[in-house]
């Protein structure tokens, strides 16, 4: 997933261990990305679904969200709010690809 960053903020991008402010326009991708734009400080780049073949999940409300992953069998695990909830389900995907 690729997001255009609207709202500054700091976060560990994917394979990294320290934390780097991000910038407005600045680009942010994978994990961070779905993170980002699921608490608002991101927009999905245009055409991108966060790995989910073709669904939106930043568009879509928590009970939606639970259903797809209900739908996909992927288990939650203890994944509560919106941020949560898309990351386990773009990490599925991913391990899914590999």
């Amino acid at each position: 997933m690729l997001a255009k960053v609207k709202v500054a903020f700091p976060g560990v991008p994917d394979g990294l261990v320290h934390p780097r402010n991000f910038e407005v326009g600045d680009t942010v991708e994978g994990d961070l990305a779905a993170v980002a734009v699921a608490e608002g400080w991101a927009e999905a780049e245009e055409g991108d679904d966060n790995g989910a073949g073709g669904v939106a999940l930043d568009k879509m409300k928590v009970d939606e969200l639970k259903a797809h992953a209900a739908s996909l069998s992927i288990d939650l695990g203890e994944a509560k709010t919106k941020a949560e909830i898309i990351a386990v389900i773009v990490a599925a995907a991913a391990a899914s690809t590999e």
